[in-house]
Order: C-alpha cells, then structure tokens, then sequence
C-alpha cells in the first residue's frame, strides 16, 4: 500500500508540473503591442534583413520567454545602447563624435562597445525609438522617422512603448550641431 505522504508528494510534483506547462503556453500566447528592448531588437534585425517590419502577432510569437542577458543585451553591431544615463556616470561627453539633433544625441564610446542615447527634454517616446534604430544600424538604409512609421502601419504602439529609459535629460540648449 502508498503512504499518503509519498501519494501526496506525487500529486504534488504532478499538478506543480501541469500548473508551470499552462502558465507558461499562456505567457507565450500574449500578444502584446508595445515595444520592449528584446522586440525591438528582433524587429530591427528582421528589418535590415528584408525591409519588412513583423507584425506584432510574429515578433510575439519569435521573443524568447526567459532571456538570460541580465538587460545586457547587445545589438547586431555587437555594441550595448544605454538609454538616457547619467552623463557624469558614463563621461560620455569628454568623446563627443556622434549624431547630435534637438531631440537626442548618439555618443559612440568604443573603448567601452557602448553607444549612449541622450534624449533630450523635447524628446518622446516617438524620438527615443528613431535614436534606437539609429543607434543600432548605423543610419544604414531608411530614415528613422520612416521606420517608426512602418512600425505603427503594422499595429505596434509607439507612444506607449516598454524601453528601459534612465531619467536623465539634455537641455536643449546645451547640444551644438557639429
């Protein structure tokens, strides 16, 4: 005869297994339009690949469901894009070569394989992802704002978009066009 312990203990692994399996297809059966780091990565690449943007509904499906990068995850250049840091923390003004406008500033530090987005006090959700593509392709093939637009034919949300962005903000007045 099974002690009740042991038929409790099988029960136990059995439904636990069964509960992880259904909140996992669940997880991975969202479909969710805002656009996060790992997403608008894959979507990136997927762009530079065919010119097509995916829709939210196969990006969705393609996102790993545990990414194990820590939120250090490089772009295709091999480089890490921080978004909005503290200036004095990272020095990145001491290397100004880069892409300056009104909006945002790309400041390459290469000793560091690091390309900083410093967005400025005008700048929204809209201008923080152009300074991503930017940032990731190099200004190599379309115009940022025309890629955000294709992004928003294909039902992605932009002005609501899940990007770790720092608090940090550049006056306006303080960038100079080069």
């Amino acid at each position: 005869m099974v002690s009740s312990t042991t038929m409790t203990l099988t029960f136990f692994i059995l439904l636990s297994v069964f509960h992880v399996y259904a909140n996992y297809k669940a997880v991975s059966s969202l479909c969710i339009p805002r656009l996060n780091r790992h997403r608008l990565n894959y979507i990136i690449e997927q762009f530079s690949r065919n010119g097509q943007v995916p829709c939210v509904d196969l990006a969705n499906r393609n996102e790993l469901l545990f990414n194990l990068s820590c939120g250090r995850e490089r772009h295709m250049f091999g480089k890490d894009i921080i978004v909005a840091p503290s200036v004095s923390k990272y020095g990145y003004l001491k290397e100004l070569e880069g892409i300056q406008s009104e909006l945002f500033a790309l400041i390459e530090n290469k000793n560091k394989k690091q390309t900083a987005i410093f967005l400025s006090n005008k700048s929204n959700a809209k201008h923080t992802i152009q300074a991503y593509y930017l940032a990731t392709t190099k200004n190599i093939g379309v115009h940022p704002e025309d890629f955000v637009s294709k992004l928003e034919s294909v039902g992605w949300e932009i002005d609501d978009q899940l990007l770790l962005v720092g608090e940090y903000r550049l006056q306006v007045d303080k960038i100079s066009s080069s």
